[in-house]
């Protein structure tokens, strides 16, 4: 077993797409010596018109097998899944966690010679998590060759014998899992650590910042800034007293024009 580890975008999923033959490498050759690849994944063909037992076979259908080959291993799909009660219901009518223990189900049941595994396949509620997640370690013991790619260091330190470490899309060290791990995970502790200073850092300025501005207000080199509410207050009040002067200016117009005149 063979782990990929690496930071979020570090070209994980890249690598895992370019084995399966999803996508095409820009540079160099992936000899696969004619041995069947499949990416485990818990969505291929899933419709939401159709039932769950016909987006089965289709999902089966999918990853390589046969009609007569995915109908014969419907029964221990079913069964996996735990969804003997609604396999004839519509996709529609499954919630999220119920369409991807049927995705996973069917995942599972597929054989390769060579399997490409994602941690994050583990699905449904909190049981049925523990479920998949053993599924998956049988899987990743058995005897064929798997690809396993996860951010739990015990996880790939227990199950695999040799681990590849990505960085920006090239590889930066292989080697056994042990070496490899302890130099990953000191380079991002190191990283994690130093973000944390920074941020402490911020803070800090930040504060010292708040401090100082609040000091040259108190002694008057700021003026403090009126809110918004303040604001606007003061301009409706500005607005009403021109309201009020015109009104006392017309008034007093019509005063003087309907005034005494004198006599000639």
């Amino acid at each position: 077993t063979t782990g990929i580890v690496g930071k979020n975008g570090a070209g994980k999923s890249s690598i895992i797409s370019a084995i399966a033959g999803i996508i095409k490498p820009d540079q160099g050759t992936i000899e696969r010596f004619g041995v069947e690849i499949r990416p485990l994944t818990v969505k291929a063909g899933l419709a939401r018109n159709l039932s769950g037992r016909e987006n089965a076979i289709l999902s089966g259908m999918l990853m390589g097998l046969s009609r007569r080959e995915i109908i014969a291993r419907l029964p221990k799909i079913i069964e996996f899944a735990e969804l003997e009660d609604f396999i004839d219901q519509p996709l529609d009518t499954y919630s999220a966690g119920m369409s991807a223990r049927l995705g996973f189900s069917v995942a599972i049941h597929v054989d390769t010679d060579v399997i490409l595994i994602d941690e994050s396949l583990s699905a449904g509620d909190a049981s049925f998590r523990k479920k998949s997640a053993q599924a998956l370690r049988e899987i990743i013991q058995s005897d064929k060759t798997v690809v396993l790619v996860s951010h739990n260091s015990s996880t790939i330190r227990e199950l695999c014998n040799h681990v590849v470490w990505v960085e920006d899309g090239v590889v930066h060290q292989q080697g056994d899992p042990d070496s490899v791990m302890d130099a990953y995970e000191e380079i991002y502790e190191s990283k994690k650590l130093e973000q944390r200073k920074k941020r402490l850092n911020m803070r800090r300025r930040i504060k010292r910042l708040r401090s100082i501005v609040e000091v040259a207000k108190e002694s008057g080199f700021v003026p403090e800034r009126p809110n918004k509410s303040k604001r606007r207050q003061q301009k409706e009040a500005e607005q009403k007293e021109a309201k009020q002067n015109g009104a006392e200016k017309k008034e007093a117009g019509k005063k003087d024009s309907t005034g005494p005149k004198s006599g000639s």
